[in-house]
């Protein structure tokens, strides 16, 4: 997607040679802008808001123009290559608009401050916005929407987390931590094939990556109605997670020299870890596991870090130790060694 920005005189001269559509803006009492003439020209949608004001204050911008315009380009952004952005200078309500569009569509980053211009007081609104619509939303990779959208929250990675569901099924749109989540669909992308137990990575709309939803209930849950035998379905889980042999080259997360240096502890061989194995990551029909989520921090690393984890999500979600349930976790895993070797990698959860 590309971004043209024009003046009102500009306007009645230029047209780009790609399928386009137009935002043209006014202020209040002048006549609307001429425009070139085009037959690439899909549509064009007319504002009238005063923004010939001081730099970083266009006070008359309202939440209604947001919504006209996130609405408009919603329509357009898969039919056409290029969205003009027409004001009467061609400089601020133009250039801010076109640059807070980018960042929606193309790649959540502004352009630098030097060469693009944002006024604060429309960044604001647009953005609030497009989160209360949870914009843009992926009709293209998902399809329209059948229900009403709703938002859910997971953890405390700053990422917003909705739920979709379309004629083509259920799905999951993250967004905000943008290195977050091109590590995360990394990580499923190579779990593609190998497991079913990972959700499918659907694909990235501007700052919005979506991925399928898995079905079951978090063992954050099913660990009080049985909680041994929950606590030895999940270790034995987290055996099959560390046999998996995804493609996929090592992170510098994956590292774990601190543990090593403060320690003294040798590292086992590396397997490959989901690296947050915590009970509300892993989903149950009650009887058998049917999904795992939330695969950002999935990567090489000692097996021990893992079961650790494990360990901290059993106490945490308990209330306390639980000595016969974290015995049934290791069972179920078939760990060797003692649960006091864990403890360190227990303390490495707890301090992250």
């Amino acid at each position: 997607m590309k971004f043209v920005v024009l003046s009102r005189r500009q306007a009645g001269k230029r047209k780009p040679d790609e399928p386009h559509v137009i935002i043209s803006i006014t202020n209040p009492g002048k006549p609307e802008a001429e425009l070139a003439f085009s037959y690439l020209r899909l549509d064009v949608l007319r504002l009238s808001f005063s923004h010939m004001e001081n730099y970083g204050n266009i006070k008359s911008f309202r939440v209604n123009h947001a919504q006209e315009i996130l609405e408009f380009v919603n329509k357009y952004r898969f039919k056409v290559s290029v969205i003009v952005v027409q004001c009467e200078t061609g400089l601020f309500a133009s250039v801010s608009i076109a640059n807070i569009l980018r960042r929606l569509l193309v790649d959540d980053i502004f352009l630098r401050d030097d060469d693009y211009y944002v006024d604060s007081f429309m960044q604001k609104i647009f953005l609030e916005e497009a989160q209360h619509q949870h914009w843009p939303r992926g009709a293209a990779l998902i399809g329209e929407t059948t229900s009403p959208v709703e938002p859910i929250s997971l953890g405390r990675s700053g990422v917003s987390v909705a739920r979709f569901l379309t004629g083509h099924g259920r799905f999951i749109r993250k967004s905000g931590n943008i290195e977050l989540l091109e590590r995360e669909a990394r990580v499923l992308v190579a779990l593609s094939g190998i497991t079913t137990l990972s959700p499918e990575f659907v694909g990235r709309d501007g700052g919005a990556f979506f991925q399928t939803e898995l079905s079951g209930i978090p063992l954050s849950d099913a660990i009080h109605t049985a909680p041994e035998k929950i606590a030895a379905l999940f270790g034995e889980t987290l055996k099959g997670v560390h046999a998996l042999q995804p493609s996929l080259a090592p992170d510098p997360r994956d590292d774990w020299t601190r543990l090593q240096r403060n320690e003294g502890i040798e590292p086992l061989p590396a397997l490959f870890s989901h690296g947050d194995w915590c009970l509300p990551n892993v989903l149950t029909d009650g009887d058998k596991i049917t999904g795992i989520v939330d695969w950002a921090d999935g990567g090489w690393r000692d097996p021990r870090i893992d079961l650790g984890t494990g360990i901290w999500t059993l106490r945490y979600n308990l209330g306390g130790p639980s000595p016969a349930v974290e015995a049934a976790f290791l069972a179920g895993y078939e760990f060797a060694g003692s649960s006091e070797e864990l403890e360190p990698f227990v303390a490495l959860y707890e301090g992250n």
